[in-house]
C-alpha cells in the first residue's frame, strides 16, 4: 500500500508563483497610477495658488500705476515686454512706495517697490516639486469698447517632480489677466 504524500509539486508551486506575480503587477500598476494622479493634483494646486497670487499682485501694481513708460506708448502698442516699471499712487497701505518694477529673473517673478529689496512673488520649492516661471509678458493695447489702455499680463508656470529616476514629470499652466489702466495721462 502506498502512502499519500502531503505537499505541493514543483509545477503547482510555479503556477502559484506565476499567478501571484500577475496579481502583484496589477496592484503595482494601480498604485503607480494613483501616485501620479496625486502628484498631478498637488502640482496643479501649487501652480494655481502661486500663479493666481502672482498675477493678482501684478494686477494690483498695474492698477495703481500712474505711468508705465516702457510699455504704454503709441509706438509700443501690441509689442511684448518682459519687464515693466511704474510710478505708484494712492493711499493703499500696501502701496507706500513711489515706484515699482516687475520682471522675471532666474525663473522667479521679482518685484521691487521703492527702495526696498526685491521680493519674489513665486517660490520655486514646493515639497518635492520644483516650480519655475517660464514666461512673463506684458502687452499694452487699446480697449475695443472704451478706447482706454489695457495691459495684458501673460504668465506660464511649470512644475516638475524632483525625483532620483531618469524621467522627470512636468506640468505647465498659463495665466492671463487684462488690467485697465486708471491714469493714462502719459499715453502718447
Amino acid at each position: 500500500m502506498q502512502k499519500k504524500q502531503a505537499g505541493f509539486t514543483l509545477i503547482e508551486m510555479l503556477v502559484v508563483l506565476g499567478i501571484f506575480g500577475l496579481v502583484m503587477t496589477g496592484i503595482l500598476e494601480f498604485l503607480t497610477s494613483f501616485l501620479n494622479m496625486r502628484f498631478n493634483a498637488q502640482a496643479r494646486q501649487a501652480m494655481s495658488t502661486q500663479g493666481n497670487y502672482a498675477i493678482d499682485r501684478i494686477d494690483l501694481i498695474l492698477r495703481n500705476g500712474v505711468t508705465i513708460p516702457n510699455i504704454c506708448t503709441t509706438a509700443n502698442l501690441k509689442k511684448t515686454f518682459h519687464k515693466f516699471e511704474t510710478n505708484l499712487e494712492g493711499n493703499d497701505s500696501s502701496i507706500l512706495m513711489k515706484k515699482a518694477t516687475v520682471e522675471l529673473t532666474d525663473d522667479k517673478i521679482k518685484v521691487q517697490q521703492g527702495d526696498a529689496a526685491a521680493t519674489e512673488l513665486t517660490t520655486n520649492a514646493t515639497g518635492k516639486m520644483k516650480l519655475t516661471v517660464t514666461q512673463l509678458d506684458f502687452t499694452c493695447d487699446k480697449d475695443e469698447f472704451t478706447g482706454g489702455l489695457v495691459v495684458t499680463t501673460k504668465m506660464t508656470m511649470q512644475i516638475a517632480r524632483q525625483s532620483t529616476g531618469a524621467e522627470e514629470k512636468t506640468i505647465s499652466q498659463s495665466f492671463t489677466k487684462k488690467t485697465a489702466l486708471r491714469n493714462q495721462a502719459d499715453y502718447q
